[in-house]
């Protein structure tokens, strides 16, 4: 899925949102992305959702609910097989071809705007509260996980914080640079992205670059990428995360494409 994350991102741009269904009480949802199924739940309306992706895990029991295929490549016919009264998608993770489709078939569709921080995921949560019925939760959950982060992030940057390197995909090698949900939790925790100012957004670097930018940590996107990571690192001991044996991995569930809940815990 982080792979996917980054396909998109590099063929879409901001997008205007789609015009909101009219307000109803919904209640034949198929939702196409991780995030808004996890938020969902968060908005206690899961009781309406009667469509997925595969790749929505979070929470385990969401599978159990109609699979339409994945983020990229929905089954067109499945969803229309629902008879859905509102299918929500998201420039986050949805191609605009499948968002054209669903238009086309004259299903109510509303797509979510793409998020880059904490402040964006925040308003997107409150206006999908809204559109579901569930506003004063989702401005509830909001203002609990904006008390959190507070709680969690230093009052002031400092000059000796350390220096990450967050990996992505390692052939080739990826990593996440400047306006991204993983450079923000990074200044948020207290350190400093070494691409954070370099590039934006999900980029290709060569280890040259990384090398020379000498991380003290490492982080690693998803846990069963550590070990090939940590491997290939051995053949830098100069680099001081690997000198210290300071290479982690991150769960890419919730730094990929959190809710404010999950962000706060990946803070």
């Amino acid at each position: 899925l982080a792979t996917f994350l980054i396909l998109v991102f590099f063929t879409l741009g901001d997008s205007p949102l789609d015009v909101p269904p009219k307000r109803i009480d919904y209640q034949r949802i198929v939702s196409l992305a991780p995030s808004i199924t996890e938020a969902i739940y968060l908005l206690q309306k899961e009781s309406s959702l009667v469509g997925v992706t595969q790749f929505c895990t979070h929470p385990a029991i969401a599978q159990k609910k109609t699979i339409v295929g994945d983020v990229l490549k929905p089954d067109m016919e499945r969803i229309v097989s629902l008879s859905p009264d509102l299918v929500l998608t998201t420039w986050e993770i949805n191609s605009g071809l499948t968002i054209s489709k669903i238009q086309e078939l004259k299903l109510p569709i509303h797509t979510l705007n793409l998020r880059k921080s904490f402040s964006d995921m925040n308003r997107e949560l409150v206006a999908l509260g809204e559109l579901l019925n569930r506003k004063a939760l989702a401005q509830k959950l909001v203002q609990s996980a904006e008390r959190a982060l507070g709680d969690l992030t230093p009052n002031k940057a400092s000059e000796t914080a350390p220096k990450i390197f967050w990996q992505l995909e390692l052939k080739p090698l990826f990593t996440a640079g400047g306006e991204t949900f993983p450079d923000e939790m990074i200044n948020k925790a207290g350190g400093q992205n070494i691409f954070g100012k370099d590039i934006q957004g999900y980029r290709q670097v060569n280890i040259e670059a990384v090398v020379q930018k000498n991380p003290d940590i490492i982080v690693v996107s998803g846990e069963s990428r550590l070990a090939a990571a940590r491997d290939f690192w051995k053949n830098y001991p100069s680099v001081s995360a690997v000198k210290n044996g300071r290479i982690f991995a991150m769960d890419d569930h919730i730094t990929s494409s959190p809710t404010p809940i999950t962000y706060v815990e990946a803070v």
